[in-house]
């Protein structure tokens, strides 16, 4: 160390004169109450950044002690005067930068400083100020250009990728083509999708879904093209593809995901309105994209998957299946689907409907051959009020919410339940809305089907809609309205009679 410090060549830099000790008092009083007062109003999350002017004071208050100290040498005392007033020089800067931007403007924000900004100018800031408490230390202007050139050619040589990235970051501040908050992608690979959390000087830090942190060097991104999900507006449009078999007619696909897509859909905007296009046609299908616009695009995933979902149930209830190249192996146990099992089923659903029980066994499972399984994702509209269809619906598994035209939740029905018995039975528009709450299976009995078998039996008319009466009497009693004998009875007859119409086929019904 004493050798180091009796350099000829960095005594060269010196022509010091040592200071005063009420000098040095006079900094001390000027700069450890400014530091103290940096202590107290850093936050504690951020006092580690307080090392710095802490370290910059000790080593002023060392190279202080050693100037003034006669046992050394003039050459060493010299060189730590220099030393001691760049220390100074530099710790005050340090705290007056700390106190102004970082805790005063809030770290920049205030004024619209980026912390690349910031970087650049603290060290232009800390090299100006080292520099002019050299020269007024006394440093030979000369030997101090030298000594400094030589410095920085050395430091160019070695830290060129550095300092290439330097360049990039600079360049990318300038240009600003994203933020932090932003979501960018630098290449194809999805992994590398990512929310800026940070843009330094040599590199841009990103945060993925996978909870990952990527460090991308500047001088990558500023070769790489960009694709930035949240600008110039938050709306990101997104792709579905899926496959079908040429067999089915094109527009009978794209109404049925159409259909699909209009009930609402968490994460899905309703403006733009989602469509259905016809991509392109490969070898053995004919792919479709379905396009919707979301805003949420952390959870762009989640979302395409409710999307997937959505067409699963939409296409399966139609008949149309997804088309994917198959391969034909042939099982030496192979197993059956039993037909005759899944009709059972359907049965013993129909039977548990109040009306239907007043039925004959055999009737009941002539309606079951007729009816049919159809299966819904959550928050898909099975029927809409004022709709004109006449399904009766057999909850199978799941759950369903019924609503008003007001959009006011009247009941949840569940495995077991039924709904659309008005208007299997008279043809009347629907008077609720009922929506799967959970993804359900229905078993659905349509009309056409319960005429023809209701047509062997009129007199069944009459147990059918006293029943039915009896049922939404019963209902409005637990609303609190009086239902006495007597109106049940008009009910019943009133009932009886729309019913005889819609199924005599009689004008005027629906």
């Amino acid at each position: 160390m004493y050798r180091l410090l009796s350099d000829p060549a960095l005594l060269a830099l010196v022509a010091y004169e040592e200071p005063t000790a009420k000098q040095a008092l006079a900094f001390a009083a000027l700069v450890f109450p400014a530091f103290l007062l940096l202590a107290l109003v850093t936050e504690k999350s951020n006092r580690a950044r307080l090392r710095t002017p802490a370290l910059l004071l000790g080593a002023w208050g060392l190279f202080v002690v050693v100037a003034s100290v006669p046992w050394f040498s003039n050459g060493t005392r010299d060189v730590s005067g220099l030393l001691s007033s760049v220390a100074g020089a530099l710790a005050s800067a340090r705290i007056a930068w700390m106190l102004v931007i970082d805790v005063f403007l809030r770290e920049g924000s205030r004024i619209g400083l980026s912390k690349l900004a910031r970087d650049l100018l603290h060290a232009v800031l800390m090299i100006f100020v080292a520099i002019s408490a050299a020269r007024a230390a006394g440093a030979d202007a000369q030997a101090l250009a030298t000594t400094g050139g030589l410095v920085t050619a050395g430091l160019t040589f070695s830290l060129q990728q550095t300092l290439g990235d330097l360049v990039a970051g600079i360049l990318l501040s300038a240009r600003s083509p994203f933020e932090v908050g932003d979501w960018i992608a630098y290449d194809d690979d999805f992994k590398h999708i990512g929310q800026v959390v940070e843009i330094n000087w040599r590199d841009t830090r990103l945060h993925t879904n996978d909870d990952v942190e990527i460090v991308v060097p500047n001088s990558t991104l500023s070769k790489a093209s960009i694709r930035i999900f949240t600008r110039p507006r938050p709306l990101s449009r997104r792709l579905v593809p899926f496959d079908v078999g040429y067999q089915h007619a094109p527009h009978d696909v794209i109404e049925a995901v159409n259909d699909a897509m209009r009930d609402p859909l968490s994460g899905v905007l309703a403006t733009p309105t989602p469509d259905v296009i016809l991509a392109s046609f490969e070898a053995s299908s004919v792919r479709f994209l379905v396009r919707y616009f979301i805003e949420d695009f952390p959870r762009r995933d989640v979302i395409d998957s409710e999307v997937r979902m959505r067409l699963w149930y939409a296409l399966h209830r139609v008949g149309i299946d997804f088309q994917f190249p198959r391969i034909e192996v042939e099982s030496l146990t192979p197993q059956h689907s039993d037909p005759e099992a899944k009709m059972h089923r359907r049965a013993d659903a129909l039977a548990r409907v109040d009306f239907l029980g007043q039925m004959e066994h055999d009737d009941v499972v002539a309606l079951a051959k007729s009816s049919r399984t159809r299966v819904f994702h959550r928050g898909e509209v099975i029927v809409r009020a004022g709709e004109q269809n006449t399904e009766l619906y057999v909850v199978a598994s799941g759950k369903c919410i019924v609503t008003n035209a007001q959009g006011r939740e009247l009941a949840t029905l569940g495995p077991g339940d039924f709904f659309g018995e008005m208007a299997l039975l008279t043809g009347e528009p629907r008077s609720a809305t009922v929506a799967a709450a959970t993804p359900c299976t229905l078993h659905v009995l349509q009309a056409e089907a319960f005429r023809t078998v209701i047509a062997r039996y009129p007199e069944k008319l009459e147990q059918v809609s006293k029943v039915v009466a009896e049922r939404q009497a019963e209902i409005e009693s637990k609303r609190g309205a009086d239902v006495s004998q007597e109106l049940k009875q008009k009910q019943q007859i009133s009932l009886l009679s729309r019913m005889r119409r819609f199924f005599s086929g009689e004008p005027g019904v629906n």
